[in-house]
């Protein structure tokens, strides 16, 4: 049985399932299972509704699949994945042109020790300050911090996607960080 997350395979393995996959389309389904989690959490951070996030992840591993023939492993096969979702999204805002309200993870993923209706008050005004302040900043920035905490890719699988120096990649997602902390706390 294959790991749930990427990170706990080496990129030799992965290399092994798209070359697998290449030759064995029903092969690709190892490759789906890998990365579907991260995948839906990158796209869901990027559209309003649940709807849509799996309407379109399962648009991008169709688009995955179809191309899977001119992959060529001078990449990593996350860093091209992810690609394609980035062009998926660009695309789906194109076609709706209204502007989408970031959206924070599931409760799920981030749950509350104590469950009073004063902290859950407390956590959804802090949920919606900083929903309102995420949604303020450009879509290049909003983007940066999706790839990097909702898909929770490395800074060099980032920096790989977006075709940009690593450490300008660490330091624009440090400097967004250090922004949004202090528009948070003059709000």
């Amino acid at each position: 049985m294959l790991p749930v997350d990427a990170d706990d395979l080496i990129e030799a393995n992965v290399a092994a399932l798209v070359t697998a996959a290449q030759g064995d389309p029903p092969s690709f389904a190892d490759l789906y299972r890998l990365y579907l989690k991260r995948m839906y959490l990158y796209v869901r951070a990027n559209v309003a509704n649940a709807e849509d996030a799996a309407d379109l992840t399962q648009q991008i591993f169709l688009q995955a699949f179809h191309h899977l023939a001119s992959f060529r492993q001078q990449s990593s096969f996350r860093s091209w994945l992810f690609r394609i979702a980035q062009h998926s999204i660009s695309n789906f805002h194109r076609r709706r042109p209204h502007t989408v309200p970031w959206e924070t993870l599931p409760e799920t993923v981030h749950p509350l020790d104590e469950q009073t209706p004063e902290t859950l008050a407390l956590w959804h005004e802090s949920v919606a300050r900083l929903q309102h302040l995420l949604a303020q900043l450009p879509t290049d920035k909003r983007d940066l911090l999706a790839l990097r905490f909702a898909a929770q890719l490395h800074i060099t699988e980032i920096a790989e996607i977006l075709g940009k120096n690593p450490e300008a990649v660490r330091k624009q997602i440090a400097r967004t960080i250090q922004t949004l902390k202090e528009r948070y706390d003059e709000a």
